[in-house]
């Protein structure tokens, strides 16, 4: 189904490249990631990208990712 990664910047460190986010996309689950670091380039437009720090956001993504899981598309 659906892994969120909720990451956020904090002074002196950005989510680099999180693992789990490969390892779901290869298993065929949506991910709903942050706009946080290098997230947004590894789901490019196979994932759902939310702000950062923002709860309604990532509800909302995972909502949609959701939806997504039964039609098929993101």
């Amino acid at each position: 189904d659906v892994l969120a990664v909720p990451s956020y910047s904090v002074p002196r460190w950005d989510e680099q490249s999180p693992r789990v986010v490969v390892e779901a996309m290869l298993s065929g689950t949506i991910v709903v990631g942050s706009a946080c670091g290098a997230i947004p380039e590894m789901l490019g437009d196979q994932g759902i990208v939310v702000p950062e720090r923002d709860p309604d956001g990532l509800a909302q993504g995972i909502r949609a990712a959701m939806r997504a899981s039964t039609t098929g598309r993101i």
